[in-house]
């Protein structure tokens, strides 16, 4: 029983990193504050990251 709540938590997690992931780069991207642009290199680092160890083509990065 622990085992299958622990994959959903973990399939629930990766979906919300993944769908947060693209959302914040847009939203830091649109922003003219240049403190909130030094984090997009590293939101955009940890997609590719993602793309790579899950194979999610999808992710815009």
């Amino acid at each position: 029983m622990y085992g299958i709540f622990k994959g959903m938590m973990i399939r629930f997690l990766r979906a919300a990193v993944a769908t947060s992931v693209p959302i914040l780069i847009q939203i830091i991207q649109e922003s003219s504050d240049p403190m909130l642009m030094l984090i997009t290199p590293v939101l955009m680092a940890l997609g590719k990251a993602l793309r790579a160890k899950f194979g999610w083509d999808w992710l815009p990065v």
